[in-house]
């Protein structure tokens, strides 16, 4: 990672490229068939020898990878003013995983979090509420057991 001016430790542009497109596991070929961006350039973004890219590449990635255009913008050396970019710790790729449920689903996510930030006195850790469980069942996103009492 690398230090902005203001101290803060970004994530190179070719690491936040690649978490994205690992996120929605999509191979680089797989997104240049989406893009229409060569594979070979996504590719030299991610092994960083690109490290500034052109509007249009920029537009095509975010359309397609659905991150929020302040990620790369402060990943290659941009100042924004986006309050999600200030966030400290949070990852990119988490907000922008978040920002894609639906209102439902974000409520159901909010709740497992909560729940599972609680502990009881031994220190297990919390069930996933009921609502979180139907909803990313039916994504088949939600890949945790559910321990016998």
């Amino acid at each position: 990672m690398a230090e902005d001016g203001g101290g803060q430790r970004t994530v190179p542009l070719g690491e936040q490229l690649r978490l994205y497109r690992e996120g929605l596991r999509l191979t680089q070929t797989d997104l240049e068939r989406l893009t229409k961006v060569k594979r070979e350039y996504i590719s030299s973004i991610e092994m960083g020898r690109i490290q500034v890219i052109y509007p249009e590449v920029f537009n095509l990635l975010k359309k397609v990878l659905r991150f929020p255009g302040w990620v790369l913008l402060e990943a290659m050396g941009y100042e924004t003013d986006s309050v999600a970019g200030e966030a400290g710790g949070l990852n990119p790729a988490l907000v922008a995983a978040v920002a894609s449920l639906s209102d439902r689903q974000q409520r159901a996510l909010l709740e497992f979090l909560l729940a599972s930030t609680r502990l009881g006195d031994e220190g297990e850790r919390a069930e996933a509420p009921t609502e979180f469980l139907a909803v990313t069942r039916k994504r088949g996103r939600y890949a945790g057991r559910r321990s016998e009492s």
